[in-house]
């Protein structure tokens, strides 16, 4: 399955303007892409999701249970009539398999040993001789 990453727990409710946002947090070239033909659309990509958000959340569209159906999904019209159908179960399996992990890189050292956020290299020496 399937889960919502939540990465951004200081986001504003009222949300961000993704590509501002990227900018902040990245630099000015987080939007440029230098790396290969994998990465084609990515311009195109972020003018999908504006025009998304600016039919749905502004002017009203009622497209995504529209295609929702279209492509199998039942259920979509009441999802979105409740915002908050769902979410105790999507955080029940976050806690579930989340193993309490709040930072990342969060590592596993022989099985046991856990660390999470960045660590100087003696905690790791430490970490592995336990």
């Amino acid at each position: 399955s399937v889960a919502p990453l939540f990465p951004e727990s200081l986001t504003p409710k009222e949300g961000v303007v993704k590509k501002v946002h990227s900018e902040e947090k990245f630099g000015p070239q987080s939007e440029k892409n230098k790396s290969s033909n994998g990465h084609r659309g990515y311009d195109k990509q972020n003018a999908l999701v504006e025009e998304l958000h600016l039919g749905y959340f502004t002017q009203g569209k009622e497209f995504l249970v529209e295609a929702a159906k279209k492509v199998g999904i039942e259920g979509a019209a009441e999802f979105l009539d409740d915002p908050n159908k769902g979410v105790q179960e999507v955080y029940a399996e976050l806690e579930k398999y989340s193993d309490h992990i709040t930072g990342v890189p969060y590592y596993v050292i022989n099985g046991k040993n856990k660390l999470s956020g960045g660590q100087p290299p003696e905690v790791f020496a430490r970490a592995f001789r336990r």
